[in-house]
C-alpha cells in the first residue's frame, strides 16, 4: 500500500534534495482571467555552482503532447513533432539512466505564453520521478527569453485540468526543482511518495 508523504513530512524530505522557490511568503493580490496572480517582489534564485552545467533537456512547448510511445531516453527526444513537452522530458528522464537536467526554452510566439509567463496545462498527471537525480529548473527560461516575470518564475504548471492528481509525484532521492509556479492541482503540488 502506498503513502502519501507530503511537503512537511520533514522525515523524508531529509532525503530529497530540493529548493523550492516560488511557495515562500507569496500573497494574493488581483486575479486576472481567473488566475491568481502572484504580484509581490521575489528574489530569483541562481544557480548553484553544482548545476552550473547546461540542461540536457530542453522543454520548447506549453503543450502536453507526448507523440511518441514506449520507453523514450533523452537522445530519442525531440517526437515526431519536433517538440519537446514536460511530460515528455519527464519520461525520457526517467527512462535515462544517470542524472538528468530538465529546462526550458519556450518560444515567446507559445500559444500559452500571456507576456509574463509561460503556462503548462497538464491534462493527465505527470510521469511519476522514480531516478534519482532529476533536476526540473524553470529559472533557465529567463536564460533564453529574459526576465519576462519580474515578480517571480516564468514557468507556470497549472493542474486544473491534470485530474485527481499532485503536480511533481516524487519516489526518488537528490531530485532539485527550481524556479517554479504550481498551482490549481487536487494534491499537493509536489507530493513524496514511498512504500510502507
Amino acid at each position: 500500500m502506498k503513502k502519501n508523504v507530503i511537503f512537511s513530512n520533514l522525515f523524508f524530505f531529509l532525503s530529497i534534495n530540493i529548493s523550492l522557490f516560488s511557495f515562500l511568503a507569496c500573497e494574493k493580490i488581483e486575479e486576472t482571467n481567473g488566475i491568481l496572480v502572484e504580484n509581490q517582489p521575489l528574489e530569483k534564485s541562481t544557480l548553484p555552482a553544482c548545476l552550473q552545467s547546461f540542461p540536457n533537456i530542453l522543454v520548447n512547448t506549453t503543450s502536453d503532447i507526448t507523440d511518441f510511445v514506449g520507453n523514450q531516453q533523452v537522445v530519442d527526444l525531440p517526437g515526431p513533432d519536433g517538440l519537446i513537452s514536460l511530460h515528455e522530458a519527464m519520461i525520457a528522464a526517467e527512462n535515462t539512466p544517470g542524472s538528468q537536467y530538465i529546462g526550458f526554452n519556450i518560444p515567446v510566439n507559445d500559444i500559452g505564453f500571456n507576456g509574463k509567463v509561460f503556462t503548462i496545462v497538464p491534462t493527465v498527471p505527470l510521469p511519476e520521478l522514480c531516478n534519482n537525480g532529476t533536476t526540473v529548473d524553470g529559472g533557465t527560461q529567463a536564460l533564453f527569453t529574459g526576465n519576462t516575470n519580474p515578480f517571480g518564475p516564468e514557468i507556470v504548471l497549472d493542474g486544473s485540468l491534470a485530474g485527481e492528481t499532485g503536480g511533481i509525484s516524487v519516489r526518488s532521492d537528490s531530485n532539485t526543482f527550481r524556479n517554479l509556479v504550481i498551482h490549481s492541482f487536487e494534491f499537493a503540488g509536489i507530493q513524496f511518495n514511498e512504500d510502507p
